[in-house]
């Protein structure tokens, strides 16, 4: 089963590179991160305490299940469910902050995903948004599985309802023989 949603890193990384204020950093990414703006009072640093990074997933829609797939409801899995158990999970392994927000938003014309996170650090908000898009991708195909692996069951016990039908069938005629 090929998975329904697929990173356009691939396709973006030839066209453009991640950039934190305007300042390109080296290594393509499709991940966009920018500074959360914040007021400053004069006379203090006019970093940001925030940066947002967002991660575009694009549908598949020459699979079945790329072609099947409700966006909102995938949007939904960024911030509810195992999903952000997950991410929070990987994050503190590598020791990146929590992030502050995650959300999806879902872009039904151009079918596409739009996994956004904002984080303390720019290296935390694009590993958020990175993650969040890969657990989403990985949910989204251990649900297809599962389906996949229910019907294959149904199928199984179907085939083995038809044999012993057979076997009676064939039994039957035996006997009228």
């Amino acid at each position: 089963s090929q998975l329904s949603m697929t990173s356009s890193d691939e396709r973006e990384a030839r066209k453009s590179s991640r950039s934190w204020a305007g300042t390109p950093e080296p290594g393509p990414s499709a991940v966009r991160v920018s500074p959360t703006a914040q007021a400053t009072a004069p006379g203090t640093s006019d970093a940001p305490d925030q940066f947002t990074a967002t991660h575009t997933l694009l549908v598949d829609a020459s699979t079945a299940s790329g072609a099947n797939l409700n966006l909102s409801q995938s949007a939904l899995l960024a911030d509810t469910g195992p999903v952000p158990v997950r991410v929070e999970a990987r994050l503190a392994d590598e020791g990146l902050p929590e992030p502050s927000n995650v959300t999806a938003e879902a872009d039904l014309e151009l079918r596409s995903l739009a996994v956004t996170a904002t984080s303390s650090s720019k290296e935390a908000a694009a590993r958020a948004a990175d993650l969040t898009a890969e657990e989403i991708n990985a949910e989204l195909a251990r649900v297809d599985r599962e389906v996949y692996e229910d019907q294959l069951a149904t199928l199984g016990e179907q085939i083995a309802d038809a044999e012993e039908r057979q076997a009676a069938l064939t039994s039957q005629l035996a006997t009228v023989a």
